[in-house]
């Protein structure tokens, strides 16, 4: 276990050392929390509510996105992978390392950009209370709201991650990983997406148990995917362009 955390403390102080990833990432939380609000003023509660959920969820999967394919891309630029691959670490720690510095990346994402959407509402609403008629504030949302962001959304976060591992170690080229992660997540990102605006307020606790089962297989899937095709040579050998 102590492999795993060696390898995602690696990944998040090389990452956080390029000032372009860190800005990256603060920006995702900026404009997809702070920008929010000005798509929802002057609607019900239950329009910022659901809106709240996926605005954050759009921050968790860009930066598990990102922040995946970087984990190994990034690394082959810098020319460190061979020397990773050198040490007695075993491939799944070196695989679950920089699984796990993704998904507290995107996590820490998430939370970042809750802070922003509670910041910039209540801005609006004492600074232009005009504009935030009907806006609550969003740090009181309805329990199911929390069961999406803490049931659904890690599992949408997962499978980000996994398949952005995947699409790293078969595709040399950074841009074709980024297309390709962003389809595949988002093929499956934007009908759940429609579904949760569709239902709007009427959105049940039974229907996201029922979202979070369905992810939970699909993730196992896409894990398995990922670990099958996983090898020191595949990670090494497609050298971006």
């Amino acid at each position: 276990m102590g492999d795993l955390w060696i390898v995602a403390r690696k990944e998040l102080r090389e990452q956080l050392r390029q000032g372009s990833d860190v800005l990256r990432y603060i920006g995702f939380a900026v404009i997809l929390g702070a920008f929010f609000p000005m798509t929802y003023l002057n609607q019900g509660y239950g329009t910022v509510v659901v809106g709240s959920v996926l605005w954050l969820g759009y921050a968790g999967i860009t930066t598990a996105s990102v922040a995946t394919l970087g984990a190994f891309f990034a690394e082959r630029q810098r020319g460190t992978l061979e020397t990773l691959f050198t040490t007695p670490l075993t491939d799944l720690s070196i695989f679950a390392g920089k699984m796990i510095f993704s998904l507290v990346v995107s996590l820490g994402s998430v939370l970042a950009a809750g802070v922003m959407q509670f910041v910039a509402v209540n801005a609006i609403k004492r600074l232009v209370p005009q504009l935030g008629v009907g806006m609550a504030d969003l740090i009181v949302l309805p329990p199911v709201a929390y069961l999406a962001l803490f049931l659904v959304l890690p599992t949408v976060l997962f499978y980000t991650v996994s398949v952005g591992t995947l699409v790293s170690l078969r595709v040399a080229s950074v841009r074709t990983a980024h297309l390709i992660n962003t389809l595949a997540t988002f093929l499956l990102a934007i009908p759940g997406a429609l579904v949760i605006l569709l239902l709007g307020p009427r959105l049940t606790m039974n229907f996201v148990l029922a979202l979070t089962a369905v992810m939970l297989n699909v993730d196992w899937l896409v894990l398995w995917l990922a670990l099958r095709y996983f090898s020191r040579e595949a990670a090494i050998l497609n050298i971006p362009e």
